[in-house]
């Protein structure tokens, strides 16, 4: 295992030396300081790591932090929850109410109730405070600094995953951590909140314990994906008695849940596995899945993306259309059937069918997008850009960061230069090309009339000024270390 002594001892002497200076006027974090050292600490995740975009992935696990969250008291800040596309077994919570669950922890759950045993006990960190409990600062420590600090902790010093997950505060596999004190308490009490509000939210308490279990089993294999913190503070059979003790006196704990509350977690599941897995892993999982279990809906769903990722789009129809003989007009299926016929040019068919999903579901995110690139691909423009606004007026259609693209594109084919340009610009401001984005922006400021529009781009062209300026500063102290 690659030695993370030298980083550990970095940040201790670090965390050392902070506690140290602000111990005389030390006060916890207000809810004002905690949001914003939220918003700096985002900024450090999306520099540092991949997060999985795709909305249906997204908001299944929203979806199910929601749920919990109904049955929590009133909090003072809004939860969002992420996943970040790495094959580790963690996930951790942050300040102000930012979950983060790895792709890896959550490849190897089974069910929702798993997934919700995790975001419940990460809920049961941020209810408690733990984070600004235990994260104290003079007045005059600056955010941006604090925000550095907990990024350290948190993500480790290169943002290795190995570092980080050695290193992260309040994690689901946390016995204790470097810089808490009482972290084992702390992961005691959010077990207790977490298996109240998972239980009465309707989730089987049952999901924190299997989950422990799998985390538990992993350390023997002594892989690079295990917490050293789990392996030289176990606190994971007390956690394990205390969860099974509380089970067993409380059978309300225990719940049944529908058919069609399992395939919606086999279905998401299913497409992490084939479209964020390694590919040639993926086609061969899924194509022994389906020779096992042929009547398998998830399966069948599973094997079609991992076929359709390959390129083998006409056998990918195939498997869909299996999986539709045992849940007919399921909207997600359809549009992807609707997207390969769309990658085979057959455009009639892909109409047709992109058409069946709105019909059912209007706002289908993924059925509007594809009827834009449908449309798009016709010389339907204006129709194009109707859909493509559709999708980006919800608030789940950021997930979808082509339809920028895709909108500039159909601006520019109508003669509309000034939104194709805009457009463009915010397309590239989030693949982080920020030269390109500024040279479209300011192409789109030359062309644009509307005071307001002007003003809009003004302001975006400072902040992706100062975006680009601290990228090339963080990328020569990268090259300078």
């Amino acid at each position: 295992m690659k030695s993370i002594r030298p980083y550990a001892l970095l940040l201790s002497t670090l965390c050392l030396a902070v506690q140290l200076c602000l111990a005389p006027a030390a006060r916890a974090l207000s809810i004002k300081e905690e949001k914003e050292l939220s918003r700096k600490f985002m900024k450090m995740v999306d520099r540092r790591f991949q997060l999985i975009q795709d909305p249906m992935i997204v908001d299944y696990v929203n979806a199910v932090g929601r749920r919990i969250l109904a049955v929590v008291p009133p909090q003072p800040f809004h939860y969002r929850f992420f996943v970040i596309k790495e094959a580790v077994y963690n996930a951790f919570a942050s300040p102000a109410g930012k979950i983060f669950i790895y792709s890896g922890l959550l490849k190897a759950m089974d069910n929702e109730d798993e997934l919700a045993g995790i975001l419940a006990h990460e809920i049961g960190h941020v209810v408690s405070r733990h984070i600004s409990q235990k994260i104290s600062q003079a007045k005059k420590v600056n955010i941006a600094a604090l925000a550095g600090l907990i990024a350290g902790v948190f993500l480790g010093a290169s943002g290795s995953a190995a570092i980080g997950n050695a290193l992260t505060i309040g994690s689901m596999a946390a016995g204790q951590s470097i810089m808490l004190s009482h972290s084992r308490q702390d992961e005691v009490q959010a077990d207790q909140l977490g298996a109240v509000f998972m239980t009465r939210a309707g989730y089987d308490g049952s999901g924190m314990i299997t989950m422990l279990r799998k985390i538990r089993a992993r350390q023997w294999f002594g892989s690079e994906q295990i917490p050293t913190y789990m392996m030289t503070h176990p606190g994971l059979p007390q956690r394990l008695a205390y969860l099974g003790s509380w089970l067993a006196s409380h059978p309300e704990a225990h719940h049944r849940h529908s058919h069609r509350e399992q395939l919606a977690f086999r279905m998401m599941h299913a497409r992490l596995l084939a479209l964020y897995d390694d590919e040639n892993t993926a086609l061969s999982t899924f194509k022994q899945q389906v020779a096992r279990r042929p009547q398998d809906v998830a399966a069948q769903y599973g094997y079609g993306l991992a076929l359709s990722r390959s390129g083998s789009y006409k056998a990918a129809i195939v498997h869909f259309q299996k999986a539709l003989e045992k849940t007919a007009f399921n909207p997600d299926i359809l549009v992807e059937v609707g997207r390969n016929y769309l990658k085979l040019g057959e455009f009639g068919h892909a109409r047709s069918t992109i058409r069946s999903v709105l019909s059912i579901a209007p706002h289908h995110l993924e059925g509007l997008y594809t009827l834009g690139q449908i449309q798009l691909q016709n010389g339907q423009l204006p129709q194009a850009v109707k859909s493509f606004q559709a999708v980006l007026k919800n608030r789940r259609g950021k997930g979808y960061r082509k339809t920028l693209y895709l909108l500039g594109k159909a601006y520019a084919g109508m003669g509309d230069k000034a939104n194709a340009y805009y457009y463009l610009g915010l397309y590239y401001r989030n693949l982080k090309a920020y030269d390109n984005a500024m040279f479209q922006l300011e192409r789109a400021l030359a062309e644009v009339k509307d005071a307001q529009r002007r003003r809009q781009i003004k302001t975006l062209l400072r902040e992706i000024g100062r975006q680009r300026a601290e990228a090339r500063k963080a990328a020569g102290k990268k090259g300078s270390g």
